[in-house]
């Protein structure tokens, strides 16, 4: 049997929003891809002969900017729901973010980090 190329291979997988080498090996398993496709890319792109892998970002076409960002709201939504808790100060919100599920409201416990270049200014701002 022929596999796909690199450059098919990675055409035929964009239909499956693949994000992670962990999503790629569950699909695997449960045999929804086509016999084409190697199910062991890395190993068989790398080798001496092919040398064609990249990165599993590459191969799965997807960046980890996005996958990070599907993760979290927003900056102005998570603001306003970080304004809505009565949380007073950074020394409050760390205490918060122990005690509560922030993965469930899509709002990160580092939030001065995250939203570094996408509207934060200071924990006042955010906070409110």
């Amino acid at each position: 049997m022929e596999y796909f190329t690199y450059h098919e291979s990675k055409e035929y997988l964009k239909k499956f929003k693949i994000k992670s080498s962990f999503e790629f090996y569950i699909l695997v398993k449960s045999g929804s891809f086509d016999n084409r496709l190697n199910k062991r890319p890395f190993e068989f792109f790398n080798r001496k002969k092919r040398k064609e892998w990249i990165s599993w970002e590459d191969f799965l076409s997807f960046s980890r900017d996005e996958k990070i960002k599907d993760r979290y709201l927003e900056f102005e939504d998570a603001r306003k729901i970080s304004r809505s808790l009565g949380i007073k100060s950074q020394k409050e919100w760390v205490k918060w973010c122990k005690l509560n599920d922030t993965k469930s409201l899509k709002i990160p416990t580092n939030p001065s980090v995250f939203y570094k270049d996408l509207g934060w200014t200071s924990f006042s701002d955010w906070l409110g």
